[in-house]
């Protein structure tokens, strides 16, 4: 890949990233009115589902590829 190509990625990547975090902040705050839960609790709960998916994720992928082992010890 071009230095330029990679450069163009980083941006519209990053600038998805700022687009959809202020997308999801917005959604937690029409959660929380709709539901009557704290502003906090949605907020908690959706920062623990969306760093936990990339781990949740891999594992999936492990078990569809039956690689279940955890090295040797």
């Amino acid at each position: 890949m071009k230095p330029q190509q990679a450069y163009l990625r980083f941006i519209l990547l990053s600038v998805a990233i700022v687009v959809l975090g202020v997308w999801l902040a917005s959604l937690g705050d029409r959660i929380a009115s709709v539901t009557g839960l704290g502003e906090s609790f949605i907020s908690t709960l959706l920062l623990a589902a969306t760093t936990s998916l990339p781990e949740a994720v891999a594992g999936l992928a492990a078990i569809r590829l039956n690689a279940l082992g955890f090295g040797s010890f």
